[in-house]
């Protein structure tokens, strides 16, 4: 098989060696175009392609001695068209998934993995329909068996929703179908988020042990979370090329936060305390570093059980710390805005679940001012007694 650029008068100079029953040469113009040669010298025009399943197949256009190089090149075009829209036709929803969608998720999507776990499930009951099969109320039923029967979460079952949402968006938006089937499909959307959220009793005692603890290096991870907001995994990959301590900054890079932005975080008086009590500055890339291994943590999980059962909030987890910390900027008279920008949320959807802790600030503002004002009606009452006697 020789790939070379056809012409007309190349098509009449072509020959099967001698030895040889037959011959291909490939057009560099039109990939899959190319002129049969056989030994009795007979030419012919081919396309070749593969088909839904990756098979290699091959269509006969037409005699050399019967067609224009042009039409040829021509025909092919045309054939490509219609074969792409049997192949269309013909595609699985586990062809698509793996041609076309995984490629795709691989390269913008962090969570890609958790995407192949839930496609696992998917697979086994829609992987061999064609794209053009699966039925809506098929996915429905499927939706709610991941409840029902599987007993997954409401809110995992949904996952499995969205991928298939996405996976039939994607069809739509490259012309593969006409519509998609889970478009308007309705979602469980339990409210599954749990906070914990400590009264001033619970985080003086979280905040003794953090500075008391033999376990310095996961009590300055906790101490620095809670100060700054950030999410665990932040803290961890937290180097102290992103430290800026003249300017009192923490730059995270996009690399390392949940959203992809990267976002500037204000150190205040707690989080300095803690940078200045590490040892690691100069010794190591990152902030915090496991003495037992002398590499960066991978998790903190065990150490922080402990540590919260040893405080008395066997129910806190790591993540409450940020909410803590969006408590306590919110408490000192930080807008909803404020904390949006320094926890890093990627909309103040998420940032509105404070709001009721605002709303008590605002409402221990008002009693203040109500305080002052109920006082100088009693200086001014007082007063006029004053006077009258």
């Amino acid at each position: 098989m020789s790939v070379i650029k056809l012409s007309t008068h190349m098509l009449s100079t072509l020959q099967c060696p001698k030895g040889k029953r037959r011959i291909e040469f490939c057009d560099s113009e039109v990939p899959g175009l190319y002129v049969l040669v056989t030994d009795t010298q007979n030419k012919t025009f081919y396309w070749r392609t593969k088909d839904a399943s990756g098979k290699t197949i091959h269509f006969r256009i037409s005699a050399v001695c019967d067609l224009s190089l042009a039409d040829a090149r021509v025909q092919v075009q045309r054939l490509k068209l219609e074969h792409s829209e049997a192949k269309k036709q013909d595609m699985t929803l586990s062809d698509f998934w793996k041609d076309y969608y995984l490629p795709l998720a691989k390269q913008s999507k962090r969570s890609w993995r958790r995407d192949e776990q839930l496609w696992g499930r998917i697979e086994v009951k829609f992987g061999s329909q064609r794209l053009c099969d699966v039925a809506r109320q098929d996915i429905q039923l499927f939706h709610g068996s991941l409840v029902h029967e599987a007993k997954l979460a409401p809110a995992t079952a949904d996952l499995h929703a969205a991928l298939l949402k996405r996976m039939f968006s994607l069809c739509v938006e490259w012309d593969i179908l006409e519509k998609n089937p889970v478009a308007k499909m309705k979602l469980f959307h339990v409210d599954n988020r749990v906070e914990h959220y400590m009264d001033d009793a619970q985080l003086a005692r979280l905040l003794h042990l953090l500075r008391t603890d033999s376990c310095r290096s996961v009590c300055q991870i906790a101490l620095f979370a809670l100060a700054t907001g950030c999410r665990q995994g932040e803290a961890l990959q937290a180097k102290w090329s992103q430290i800026q301590k003249d300017q009192r900054v923490w730059r995270i890079p996009a690399a390392n936060t949940k959203t992809g932005k990267s976002r500037s975080v204000p150190l205040n008086e707690t989080a300095m305390e803690v940078l200045d009590e590490l040892t690691t500055e100069g010794k190591y890339e990152h902030l915090f570093i496991n003495p037992d291994t002398e590499l960066p943590f991978v998790h903190i999980r065990h150490t922080w059980i402990r540590l919260r059962k040893k405080a008395g909030l066997p129910h806190l987890r790591f993540h409450d710390l940020r909410h803590g910390a969006a408590s306590l900027l919110i408490q000192s008279g930080a807008s909803l805005y404020l904390v949006q920008q320094i926890l890093g949320h990627s909309s103040p959807i998420m940032t509105q679940r404070y709001s009721h802790v605002a709303m008590q600030t605002l409402h221990d503002a008002s009693a203040n001012a109500s305080a002052l004002m109920s006082r100088a009606r009693q200086s001014v009452a007082t007063g006029v007694t004053t006077e009258a006697t």
